[in-house]
């Protein structure tokens, strides 16, 4: 058994596209946030308010942001 230290991670190449894939994915997700609330803050001018119609469309698409980013984590 050799006493030479290895290398740890990934190899170069593939360290570069690990990092830049995980940079787009936190992009993207804080991408998603701003989106949903802008459109919630422009749904609720028209109503006078937050209504439950708009809390709720708000929740579902968090909910389904979380789903999907966890699924994808897990993949």
């Amino acid at each position: 058994m050799s006493d030479a230290p290895q290398p740890d991670g990934l190899p170069m190449p593939s360290r570069f596209w690990a990092i830049l894939t995980i940079a787009l994915g936190l992009v993207l997700a804080v991408l998603n946030g701003a989106i949903a609330n802008v459109a919630l803050l422009f749904g609720a001018m028209p109503a006078g308010g937050a209504s439950l119609t708009l809390v709720l469309s708000a929740c579902a698409a968090a909910l389904a942001a979380a789903v999907s980013f966890s699924r994808l984590a897990a993949w």
